[in-house]
Parts: C-alpha cells; sequence; structure tokens
C-alpha cells in the first residue's frame, strides 16, 4: 500500500515538474518574441541585416540606405553608400498627404523626371499568340510589375515602414496617401484609345494626379510591397475600379477575402453592384476593418 502511495506521489511530482517546465519555456518563448519584436524595422529586417530591398539596412529601428553593404538592384550602381540609375536626372520634390488619428500629416518624396519620360514610353500593349484570350488582369500585372518601376517606388514604401512598425497603420498610410492624390475626372480611358494610354503607377505619383482604375494600380503596388494580399476590384456596371485588401472573410466583399478600399477620394461609398476580383497578390490579412 505504502508503495502504491510513493508511485502515485512519484507521477505526481513529475507532473508538477513538467508543468513547470512548460510555463518556463512558455515565459521565455515570449521573452524572446517580445526581444526580437522591439529589435526590427518597420519591414521586420533585424538590426543590423540588410533588408531585402536593397540597398537597405536596419540601423537602431531605422531603414537607412548602405549599399556598400547591402549592395543594389539590378540596372543600379553604387554611389557612396546609394544606388544611382541613369534614369534619375532632373529630381523635384512633392509632398504627399496623409491622415493618421485625425491628424493631417506629409512626407516629401523626390521623383525624376528621366524616370517619368521612360515610363511614360513603355508601350502598354501586349502580344498575344492566335489562341490566346487577353484578360483584365494581364494589363494589370503588366502597370503594377513594370521593369525597374518597383526600385524607383521602394523609397517610398520604406519611408511608409520608418513610419511605423504596425503593418496595419503602415497600410492605412499607403490608402490615405492615394486617397488625397487628386482625382481626374476629365479622363475617360473607356476608349480604345484611352486603354493604351493610361498611366502607369509612377506617372499617377509624378502628375500628383489619375482616375479610379490608375490609382488603384499605384495603392495595389503599394500594399503589395507592404507585404499584403491585394486585388483590384472591377465594377462593370459602373466602370470603376478600386482596391480589395485581404481581410477576414466575415468582414469581405462577397465573401472573397478582400476588403473594399476606394482610392479615388477618402470617402470610401461601395458601388451597388458585385464586382469582379481580380488578385494580384497573396500576402498578409490587415485586422482593422
Amino acid at each position: 500500500m505504502e508503495q502504491k502511495e510513493e508511485g502515485e506521489g512519484h507521477i505526481f511530482r513529475n507532473l508538477i515538474l513538467i508543468f513547470f517546465i512548460i510555463i518556463f519555456l512558455l515565459g521565455f518563448l515570449i521573452l524572446l518574441i517580445y526581444y526580437f519584436k522591439d529589435k526590427t524595422c518597420g519591414d521586420g529586417t533585424l538590426y543590423n541585416e540588410c533588408s531585402l530591398n536593397q540597398p537597405y539596412f536596419c540601423e537602431n529601428g531605422v531603414l537607412i540606405e548602405k549599399a556598400g553593404v547591402c549592395s543594389c538592384p539590378e540596372n543600379f550602381s553604387i554611389k557612396e553608400d546609394s544606388c544611382f540609375s541613369k534614369y534619375m536626372t532632373n529630381p523635384r520634390a512633392i509632398s504627399l498627404n496623409y491622415s493618421l488619428n485625425n491628424e493631417i500629416k506629409e512626407i516629401n518624396f523626390i521623383v525624376y523626371r528621366g524616370f517619368y519620360e521612360y515610363s511614360t514610353n513603355i508601350p502598354r500593349f501586349i502580344r498575344y499568340n492566335e489562341n490566346e484570350t487577353p484578360t483584365k488582369r494581364d494589363f494589370k500585372l503588366k502597370s503594377i510589375n513594370s521593369l525597374l518601376q518597383r526600385d524607383f517606388l521602394i523609397p517610398l514604401v520604406v519611408k511608409i515602414q520608418n513610419l511605423e512598425k504596425d503593418g496595419d497603420t503602415q497600410v492605412k498610410i499607403a490608402i490615405s496617401i492615394v486617397q488625397n492624390i487628386p482625382y481626374n475626372e476629365a479622363d475617360n480611358l473607356t476608349s480604345i484609345e484611352g486603354a493604351f494610354n493610361y498611366k502607369y503607377p509612377y506617372e499617377v505619383l509624378y502628375d500628383m494626379v489619375g482616375i479610379c482604375s490608375e490609382k488603384s494600380d499605384l495603392l495595389v503596388l503599394l500594399l503589395k510591397e507592404l507585404g499584403y494580399g491585394v486585388a483590384i476590384l472591377y465594377y462593370p456596371l459602373e466602370d470603376h475600379e478600386a482596391v480589395g485588401v485581404k481581410c477576414p472573410v466575415k468582414k469581405s466583399i462577397e465573401g472573397s477575402g478582400y476588403c473594399f478600399i476606394e482610392t479615388t477620394s477618402p470617402e470610401n461609398v461601395k458601388p451597388f453592384s458585385i464586382p469582379e476580383v481580380i488578385e494580384i497578390s497573396d500576402g498578409k490579412t490587415a485586422d482593422f476593418f
């Protein structure tokens, strides 16, 4: 009888020991997570490491250019600690307004006439074989993934990431920036002529004006580079485009998994019809809706 009680006591002591070991490991894991969370930049790069976006380096929580350590993207050359392109000519400073927590703020950004002219000369058409059918998504991807454009817009993404570490707050800033770029109602790109003259995202930023489809492409590019899942929401009945950002399904448009973002203005008024969801890129889910 005594042996049985001793055996049960031994098992009980082992269970208590295992319990405290689990609690210790969980506490250690939580401390580790918080330690590394505070030791990262706005894109998740750890302190004293190169970002995936060249030439940026994470120094004390801020992404800075350090081309000598982190190198440059293809087609750029190292100039001191920055990256230089032959298209970086005739620089011009622009101010991008955004609203956060009911405060109006601004980001100063440099755009280049040289790259703007290069971008405007990119052919808007796509060549297909006889048995291929063009899709709206093909043209969207061509605009958003235009050669070199990403490298010229990453500095804006980095500015947003340096403002706030929280991803959802970064999304709010990007949305507000695009919404505050003036909307051009005069342009009509439903014509055949207009369909081959629409602006690419960098051109919208340079001109500081755009129509719904052009501004939507710009926002999709920014959110994609911030790491979020994004889509174009096309409303055929209204001939209107907006942006869908990945969000909880129960809050999404028609159970699509994407929440509606109007890009023409800060007024988030949804069209009445059901949109065609043109998925552009998978990524993180925004939780602020």
